[in-house]
């Protein structure tokens, strides 16, 4: 059985979004989604990660990340 193949950028940077979500960390959060824009993250991908955030870590965290996104 062989390694699974690494992830691409955009994907390796949402996941890394998705972990300073979780964490609460608004200056993780802030240099994350700005590697993420580097990455060539679509904006799309990056709401609906922020919508599927509101299920996963609540609204207060959500909200925030929200506001850092904007």
């Amino acid at each position: 059985m062989s390694a699974p193949a690494p992830l691409d950028a955009p994907t390796t940077a949402l996941v890394r979004v998705a972990a300073a979500i979780a964490l609460g960390d608004d200056a993780a959060l802030r240099d994350r989604m700005k590697a993420a824009r580097g990455a060539g993250v679509p904006a799309l991908w990056m709401e609906e990660l922020l919508l599927q955030s509101l299920l996963n870590v609540g609204y207060p965290l959500t909200l925030v990340a929200f506001a850092v996104w904007r």
